[in-house]
């Protein structure tokens, strides 16, 4: 249908931003993605309701703008106008059959696309088209940074046991590409070195095994020995790519983000200059001991969470709470019918959950990771929308 084409084309746009091999669209991007909208919106007809608890986000975001003397150069009218363009296309603000159908197709492209990123990027070590971060040394892949081949992976890790279990039944062909490609994930996950991504892939993962099998113990007993046999096995090939993830860790037992603590510091204190509504959407306090701006302007806000704290203050971090409330509630009213889909889709949004503690990109519209965590909200909250 024209629905899953534009899907699919809207998705292949979104994945090409995070590939160096191809040209990026830049400022163009966002053309695209409001042209989406647009179509969406169109075939939709008047067949459109919104979502007063996104609606309100949206509000508090633009509050925040009024309210403070926001400097031009973070360009905040222009970062929300294209806020509301692409989550409104993705995320749960707006609804009609063929939005809801338009996301679930670009949700199921953009994780098959997931999927040939990391074949690329392990066959690319013995190609040559992979490559490591100038400056850190950290594996990239394809990707055009160490930070996105991370959130990548592990969201592929649980893409893989998705489609292991989904076609737990068919023949091992399909099963044995499938394991290969979880084996090809987890590697990069550890070459990434994002300590963030790991951990969220790890909890993710358990996550998603809980909901899978809640009612049957000696299943869930019998994965967790698989898998720590499948540890113990795989331990001595993923060793080159753990060292990696040591390495930036600082080869200290426990995970640590001191790297991150002055970008939560200055959240909390930005937070506390105007609780209600923030210090303006998209603004941040410059601190000339912290790279809180990076090249072209971009805002390197250091934590989600934090940042729609500081930015938008009470109104717009209750209002995105509501947003997950609908979310959470949405995941258990189909937790018996769709058993599979719904631990697929919470172990992804526990992967972000716990991601978006230590890396900003909630608010930030041409970010990769904003696309795929609102439309993953968008999907979960489609309203019962068929396909």
């Amino acid at each position: 249908s024209k629905l899953k084409y534009a899907a699919w084309l809207l998705a292949l746009i979104a994945v090409n931003n995070v590939i160096y091999l191809t040209p990026s669209l830049a400022s163009g991007y966002y053309v695209v993605m409001a042209a989406g909208l647009l179509y969406g919106l169109a075939v939709s007809r008047a067949h459109i309701t919104f979502n007063p608890a996104g609606i309100l986000f949206w509000l508090a975001c633009a509050v925040s703008i009024v309210a403070n003397e926001v400097p031009a150069f973070f360009f905040p009218w222009q970062r929300l106008g294209t806020f509301v363009i692409v989550s409104g296309l993705l995320g749960p603000f707006l609804f009609s059959r063929e939005l809801c159908r338009m996301r679930i197709f670009m949700f199921r492209a953009v994780n098959i696309l997931f999927a040939v990123v990391i074949v690329a990027s392990f066959l690319g070590l013995f190609c040559g088209i992979s490559r490591y971060h100038a400056y850190s040394g950290y594996f990239c892949g394809i990707t055009t940074h160490s930070m996105l081949l991370g959130p990548i992976s592990g969201c592929t890790v649980l893409y893989m046991f998705y489609q292991l279990y989904h076609w737990k039944n068919s023949g091992k062909g399909k099963k044995l590409f499938f394991l290969i490609v979880l084996f090809m994930s987890v590697c990069l996950l550890f070459g990434a070195a994002s300590r963030s991504a790991f951990i969220a892939t790890a909890v993710g993962v358990v996550v998603l095994h809980c909901i899978y099998v809640r009612n049957r113990k000696a299943k869930l007993y019998k994965i967790a020995l698989f898998g720590i046999l499948a540890l113990v096995i795989f331990t001595p090939a993923l060793e080159p790519y753990y060292a990696k993830l040591l390495a930036k860790n600082g080869n200290e037992e426990f995970l640590n983000f001191d790297s991150r603590a002055d970008h939560w510091r200055l959240h909390w204190e930005s937070f506390k200059e105007n609780p209600l509504t923030g210090i303006g959407f998209s603004a941040i306090d410059v601190d000339p001991e912290i790279n809180t701006l990076g090249d072209n302007g971009r805002v390197e806000t250091g934590s989600s969470w934090l940042s729609i704290l500081s930015m938008t203050g009470i109104l717009g971090f209750c209002s995105f709470c509501f947003l997950l409330g609908e979310m959470g509630g949405a995941l258990y009213r189909n937790i018996k019918w769709f058993n599979l889909q719904v631990a697929f889709k919470t172990g992804l949004i526990t992967f972000f959950l716990i991601h978006m503690l230590a890396e900003g990109y909630i608010l930030a519209a041409g970010s990769f990771l904003f696309f795929y965590f609102w439309l993953l909200l968008g999907v979960i909250l489609n309203r019962n929308y068929n396909v």
